[in-house]
């Protein structure tokens, strides 16, 4: 799992800002979606604002279902 998320990650950031080191992104944080202004979508990764909400995101749709 925590390989997935890092390649995500990654992915987010190549696409993003590749021309910014990690830690400039890390400090920026996740990149603002357009489609997530004025819906308060509580899963979705792309609507976190922080890195640790994306994060939080991201591991609850990597989670197998539970019973």
């Amino acid at each position: 799992r925590l390989q997935r998320k890092d390649q995500r990650f990654r992915e987010l950031w190549q696409h993003d800002l590749p021309f910014v080191n990690k830690n400039m992104v890390l400090l920026l944080g996740p990149p603002a979606d357009p489609a997530c202004v004025g819906r308060a979508n509580a899963r979705d990764p792309r609507c976190a604002l922080t890195w640790r909400e994306w994060s939080e995101r991201v591991d609850a749709e990597q989670a197998p279902p539970g019973p």
